[in-house]
């Protein structure tokens, strides 16, 4: 059944009204707020969206009104047929703006003396699909149908030509639907449809005597249909192109129509071009922006009398960067969520109207709406928690954000992305959720960027504050001098060393890293008052600054630590690596001559971490990782000379797996487990979840996926051989249910999805992916409670319906069986 937006807009004769319909009588009075319906727009005196916004739309629908009812004003000058596409995602206005079109026909025909020249008629595309009649003869049923509700004797007429003579007597003895039924036939059988059809709008049959017709036929709701069914539409109204004074407007979502162009005339790759053949003109109703948006919200609210109207009415920025879909639809469902929510809090509020508590309630609910997962994820265990960690992080999110909007509006051509995807991603590691954020979403961001804030307070001062610090756009970073100076080298060196092992034994963020300050400081701009050889402390503080987010102090450490020695091979690794994570576009020069120094001076520290960064670096700029014969003979070197070296081993397999080099990937974990295993089921499970991990992510590489789900399988098979956590139980089948569900196993996909989240209902990835699942089954009350992250019952398992059946493998390596054989023969 079609949905409500697809309001069937009649087959009807056009009566002289005065362009204007009768106004339905009011019941309920409009000053008090019940919900928004969803009705397309009856009347233009109705639109707040293009006449009081986007007027080039409102331009068009007039455009296209005036060249429907150009042959109204001449009877001489008979229109050729036309058809035209209204584009736009589901709840845009499309079909809004087909009842507005026909009601700017009823005017100008209205201006003319013509209303009853103008025939409507509307296919709801949706109605038909699955039925069992062709869609050519429904849609010739709804013309024929139009054209008899107009007083033509359209079903005698076709019957006429369909049998070659009079047959009126006939079908004046049929009922009316097997008149109309039979007359559509006739119409399908024939071969010069065009041209009969086109006499009879233009008055030139008998019947007609002399009074041109205008046939606007509406078809909506072709989005909703299957590919097919638009397909067949677009031959018919193709095949009628010819008729003249006959208009098909067809209301539609764009890239559907492509797809169907696509099947129809065999061009994938140039289905636009294509398109000019079945559509003379095209307009797209995008989301609302600006004007457009206010105009419609106000016109919404502003005729309720109550205070949650208005302050919504108030405060529309909200709206403006909240809604991700800011289509009519969308717009009046997120009024109809957050209005209740609003008027609950809102009583007994007695601050001003625009205060920053009532701004920061919208902003919340809107938030609610419109990232759900991310608010019961991130926003509520932050800012509505009592832990101070997490509060933290969500401080820092909001200044990220606010730092990054405040300097896209500065320079609106050069927004700094690559800064604000580095530092989010920093904030991964405090929430240990590789999802957060993750791929980062701009219109989140500048959400959030607008204030009030709910927990970030805007510093008039740039204050050094360590822990909490956001990374400015320069490297550049000053340290201040401490109270104290020793006077002699040996002096200042002790004093280093017992503030570094201070720092090291601190918990607390903020003091590790102020004790490192005054360590930096204590050594002099230039590091000439310690010795070379605290250069591996020196490295050590800088891993922590990166680790505790202080970018640029972590970059002068670095620095300083390749200054007292410059061929230091980890320093080297260490600093590489941070610019490559940091995209210090910049430095990648510097990252080239360090990992030079490496291969040439230090070949034999740690080979694949410098062969995996130097491929790292080689991808910057867009070259392909291969790796050499040579360099592959290396690695198998290394993990024979290393097999128990974890460290070695999980760099190997980064390398192979990340240049394809499958084979060379399953080489070393052979070697790492037959060469070194001592009957530890541990050892094989850490190196077998490391390579497993490492070829699922490879999502172009169907026959690897296959892999890492048999070993994710036989893991699981095996789980009581091994001592880890729920956690990694968790993780475990978290990975091999998103496998399953990628090939297609959905009804097993579901059941590992519930393990998982039985096991480690916190997990925000596990409750993501799961509730992303359960919200197809039609369980609300099920989706609710993995969404605030509460224990669910057997009863409440929910299960896709089966689309394959489970293989007894994935995957039929013989290096699996060899492998997993060794915990039954070590």
């Amino acid at each position: 059944m079609p949905d409500e937006d697809a309001i069937d807009l009649g087959s009807s004769v056009i009566r002289d009204t005065g362009g204007h319909a009768n106004k339905p009588e009011e019941t309920i009075s409009r000053k008090k707020w019940w919900f928004l319906d969803d009705r397309p727009i009856l009347r233009d005196s109705e639109d707040a969206i293009w006449r009081e916004g986007d007027r080039e739309i409102w331009q068009q629908l007039g455009d296209i009104a005036q060249q429907i009812a150009t042959p109204l004003a001449d009877k001489d000058s008979p229109a050729p047929g036309m058809t035209f596409g209204i584009f736009g995602d589901w709840g845009a206005g499309k079909s809004s703006f087909l009842r507005m079109l026909k009601v700017k026909v009823e005017e100008i025909a209205a201006s003319h003396g013509k209303s009853d020249s103008v025939i409507f008629s509307t296919y709801v595309a949706s109605a038909y699909a699955y039925s069992n009649v062709s869609v050519r003869h429904t849609l010739a049923l709804r013309l024929v149908d139009a054209l008899e509700k107009s007083g033509h004797p359209i079903c005698a007429h076709l019957l006429d030509n369909a049998s070659g003579k009079n047959v009126s007597e006939f079908a004046a003895s049929l009922s009316k639907l097997q008149a109309t039924s039979q007359a559509a036939e006739a119409l399908m059988t024939l071969t010069e449809v065009p041209l009969l059809l086109s006499d009879v709008f233009l008055g030139k049959t008998e019947v007609t005597k002399e009074q041109p017709r205008v046939v606007v036929y509406f078809i909506d709701d072709l989005d909703r249909c299957p590919v097919e069914t638009v397909e067949r539409v677009l031959q018919t109204t193709h095949e009628w192109a010819d008729v003249h004074n006959l208009f098909f407007v067809l209301a539609i979502n764009r890239n559907w129509l492509l797809e169907a162009i696509k099947k129809l005339v065999h061009l994938a790759n140039e289905p636009d071009y294509a398109l000019e053949k079945y559509l003379q003109h095209s307009i797209t109703l995008g989301n609302l922006e600006g004007k457009a948006l206010n105009s419609f919200v106000k016109s919404l609210v502003g005729g309720y009398d109550d205070s949650v109207s208005r302050q919504i009415g108030d405060n529309l920025v909200y709206l403006q960067k909240g809604l991700i879909h800011a289509t009519p639809r969308a717009i009046k469902r997120l009024l109809n969520a957050i209005r209740p929510k609003l008027a609950t809090k809102f009583q007994g509020e007695k601050s001003e109207a625009n205060s920053d508590d009532i701004r920061r309630l919208i902003k919340t609910e809107v938030l609610a709406y419109s990232w759900p997962s991310f608010y019961q994820d991130y926003f509520r265990p932050s800012v509505l928690g009592n832990h101070h960690g997490p509060a933290n992080v969500w401080r820092q999110l909001e200044e990220i954000c606010r730092t990054y909007e405040t300097e896209t509006q500065m320079d609106q051509h050069d927004p700094d992305k690559e800064w604000l995807e580095f530092s989010l991603k920093r904030m991964r590691e405090s929430y240990r959720d590789e999802h957060f954020m993750n791929p980062v979403d701009y219109r989140l961001v500048s959400f959030l960027a607008e204030p009030p804030y709910w927990l970030y307070a805007p510093r008039e001062s740039n204050d050094r504050a360590i822990s909490e610090s956001i990374p400015p756009r320069a490297s550049s970073f000053r340290f201040d001098k401490p109270d104290f100076m020793p006077q002699t080298e040996e002096g200042i060196d002790s004093k280093f060393m017992q503030l570094y092992y201070s720092g090291q034994s601190e918990p607390d963020p903020k003091k590790k890293l102020e004790y490192y300050l005054s360590a930096a400081a204590l050594a002099g701009d230039d590091m000439t008052a310690i010795p070379s050889h605290r250069a591996d402390e020196v490295g050590n503080m800088a891993v922590d600054a990166e680790r505790f987010r202080v970018w640029p102090f972590a970059d002068q450490l670095f620095r300083f630590a390749l200054q007292l020695r410059p061929n230091h091979p980890n320093n080297m690794q260490n600093y590489v690596s941070f610019i490559l994570d940091t995209k210090q576009a910049s430095s990648y020069r510097d990252a080239e001559k360090l990992l030079e120094t490496l291969r040439e001076q230090c070949a034999d520290f740690k080979p694949e971490r410098t062969q995996l960064l130097s491929m790292q670096l080689g991808a910057t700029n867009g070259q392909q990782a291969v790796l050499s014969d040579d360099e592959k003979d290396k690695i198998r070197a290394n993990i024979r000379n290393a097999p128990t070296d974890f460290q070695v081993f999980g760099n190997s397999i980064l390398l192979a797996v990340s240049t394809g080099s499958f084979d060379l990937a399953k080489e070393i974990l052979e070697i790492a487990c037959q060469k070194a295993y001592l009957g530890s089921p541990d050892y094989l499970y850490e190196r077998l979840r490391v390579f497993a991990d490492s070829m699922a992510g490879r999502q172009e590489f169907r026959e690897q996926r296959l892999q890492a789900m048999e070993i994710y399988r036989q893991i699981l098979a095996l789980w009581g051989t091994f001592n880890f956590s729920r956690d990694d139980e968790a993780a475990v089948r978290h990975n091999y249910a998103t496998l399953l569900f990628a090939f297609d196993y959905d009804d097993e996909a579901g059941k590992e999805w519930y393990d998982a989240y039985r096991l480690s209902a916190s997990d925000p990835a596990i409750r993501r992916s799961y509730s992303q699942y359960v919200a197809r089954g039609n369980r609300p009350e099920v989706l609710a409670k993995i969404l605030a992250g509460e224990a669910l019952t057997e009863s409440e398992k929910v299960l896709w319906p089966k689309k394959n059946t489970m293989p007894k493998r994935f995957s039929d390596e013989v290096y699996m069986d060899k492998l997993f054989g060794l915990l039954s023969n070590p």
